[in-house]
């Protein structure tokens, strides 16, 4: 039996996360009706990318050791 160290299980989360999260933005983008909606769709991903990001690296800091 397998088991995936907690550290690469945050990673899959991670990216199993950014995978959902580029589906919605692509969602939103593409039927975006002018500029402010999609600035918007950039803003809101952009955003949801750096709180992942940080939390990814967070969580796995704090792995107790």
């Amino acid at each position: 039996m397998f088991i995936m160290s907690e550290d690469k299980l945050i990673q899959q989360a991670y990216e199993d996360f950014i995978k959902n999260l580029f589906k919605v933005f692509y969602d939103a983008y593409t039927t975006s009706e002018n500029p402010k909606d999609e600035a918007a769709a950039e803003r809101k991903f952009t955003k949801a990318v750096k709180v992942a990001r940080d939390a990814r690296d967070r969580a796995i800091a704090i792995l107790p050791r």
